[in-house]
């Protein structure tokens, strides 16, 4: 199944438009907001529900190379993030063996169209 990845302080749904801009926007449900986890055996490829321009698979990743900061983008290429259910219901999402995870920059995590990016956990 799919599911939609809210952000626990906004509220925002994770969003990616057809040419792989991931950012945080209000909920609606779209295609464009719901994510399938794929088992890799090393981790999880979170792909969307939506398609490239191209007709390809996105999946979550980062752009050029991974960093404190760096943008979360949707890739026709799988990567492997690790995800920990914490309370029950919230996910946390993190680059395996780094305290790198994606969230939301502050003080603009709770306006919508704010981009993902790669941030350390603290």
């Amino acid at each position: 199944g799919s599911y939609v990845l809210l952000n626990a302080a906004s509220g925002t749904a994770l969003d990616v438009d057809t040419s792989g801009i991931v950012a945080a926007h209000l909920y609606h449900g779209e295609e464009n907001q719901q994510w399938v986890f794929v088992n890799t055996g090393r981790g999880w490829a979170i792909r969307s529900s939506r398609l490239s321009q191209e007709g390809k698979a996105l999946y979550l990743s980062f752009k050029h190379r991974l960093r404190k900061d760096a943008p979360v983008v949707a890739s026709t290429t799988p990567v492997s993030w690790y995800v920990w259910e914490v309370d029950g219901a919230e996910l946390r999402i993190h680059w395996p063996d780094s305290d790198l995870v994606f969230d939301l920059p502050c003080p603009d995590w709770d306006s919508p169209g704010v981009p993902v990016r790669v941030l350390e956990f603290i």
